[in-house]
């Protein structure tokens, strides 16, 4: 069948362009009518996707940390509801960023360090943290107590609902 093509991401209705741009929708139940689509020249595929609870959580609470401010994978995990997904966090962050303008470069590990492998995109992240004023130690980490950010219990209101 169609499986997630996102993480975080619920696929509930694919969308096609016809030659025109004019759109049609079809839910995945449409299975047939989907692959005669697909195949059709001057059609493009687009999915319309929906955002799980736990994703919708992740997004808020990066999107809440202020400038100078950094917060943890897995400190935002457990507010979000599932405080062993840390990881997903980092998938989240990854795929979204962008598209929903996230300060990404505010999230670090545990030990404060920026976990990012690639050498250009860990100096980004640093440069952009220290210019929001972040100070970063002689062994590369980032004082926690002094720089991170505890946005408090607002975002556990409906964590109930976001374990996945």
């Amino acid at each position: 069948m169609y499986p997630n093509l996102y993480s975080g991401y619920t696929v509930f209705l694919i969308m096609y362009l016809d030659r025109n741009d004019k759109y049609h929708y079809h839910s995945l139940q449409d299975e047939d009518l989907l692959e005669n689509r697909a195949n059709t020249p001057g059609w493009r595929k687009e999915a319309c996707i929906q955002m799980t609870p736990f994703t919708k959580q992740v997004v808020a609470i990066i999107a809440s940390i202020p400038e100078g401010k950094v917060m943890t994978y897995g400190q935002i995990a457990a507010l979000a509801g599932s405080p062993r997904a840390a990881r997903q966090v980092v998938r989240i962050l990854h795929s979204m960023s962008r598209k929903e303008r996230l300060p990404w470069h505010r999230v670090v590990n545990a030990k404060g360090e920026i976990a990012i492998p690639d050498e250009h995109a860990r100096m980004m992240q640093e440069t952009e943290l220290i210019s929001e004023g972040v100070e970063f130690q002689l062994n590369g980490t980032i004082n926690l107590q002094q720089f991170g950010y505890d946005p408090g219990p607002v975002f556990l209101d409906d964590s109930s609902d976001n374990q996945e």
